[in-house]
């Protein structure tokens, strides 16, 4: 069981969990993301990386409403760079499901959401050289 299925304690905020439901969802959305990215997986390989996505619950647009901010993938999947960049995308859910607001891929992800009831800045960091 991966860390989808655990989301709340990986959340950033006490009592912030994805409902079952939800988590599919996210898991789904996940895969769209990753089909867009990497055509070479199969989708029981695609399935598999979705759910054990490290996800954290965050709202970064400012409506009350927490996002999901998910990390698939590492080294071993090959969707990983061996500097440790990885696809990275922020989720927001529409209706029944989630959809990607942001897609990026890098080490790091980084959030400012000082402003009161405004979108957060988000910033996707990637590490270029493992060797500089």
């Amino acid at each position: 069981m991966g860390l989808l299925a655990n989301a709340k304690s990986q959340s950033w905020r006490r009592g912030d969990t994805l409902l079952p439901e939800d988590r599919t969802a996210v898991q789904l959305a996940i895969i769209e993301v990753l089909e867009r990215g990497r055509v070479a997986q199969s989708l029981s390989e695609l399935q598999e990386i979705a759910g054990s996505a490290r996800v954290k619950l965050l709202d970064v647009t400012g409506d009350g409403v927490p996002e999901v901010i998910a990390k698939g993938g590492n080294v071993q999947d090959f969707l990983c760079s061996p500097t440790g960049n990885c696809p990275r995308c922020v989720l927001t859910k529409q209706g029944d499901r989630y959809v990607a607001l942001l897609e990026g891929f890098g080490n790091g992800l980084s959030t400012d959401c000082r402003r009161t009831r405004k979108p957060c800045d988000i910033a996707i960091f990637m590490h270029g050289s493992a060797l500089s």
